[in-house]
């Protein structure tokens, strides 16, 4: 059990600020390369494009359906919502 307390210990001391901010910088960095070679990409842009258009379609349908249900519920509806979380 001890052994086990101490390697978690040890596993957690690597994560630090500055171990978060490098890691996040990578990841940003590999998707900033792989936004270029999509967009030099004409037939890939287009359908990543289209994806996204439908993805703001649905979310917008979600936007508006939460709107219908606040007016016809009120707040009884967000507060469901929230502890649903």
């Amino acid at each position: 059990m001890a052994k086990k307390m101490k390697k978690e210990k040890m596993e957690m001391s690597c994560v630090s600020p500055a171990n978060d901010e490098k890691w996040k910088a990578e990841g940003d960095f590999r998707t900033l390369k792989e936004a270029e070679i999509i967009k030099g990409d004409k037939e890939r842009l287009k359908k990543a494009l289209k994806v996204g258009k439908e993805e703001s379609k649905a979310i917008e349908s979600l936007e508006e359906l939460k709107e219908y249900t606040n007016k016809k519920y009120g707040a009884e509806a967000e507060m469901e919502e929230e502890d649903d979380e």
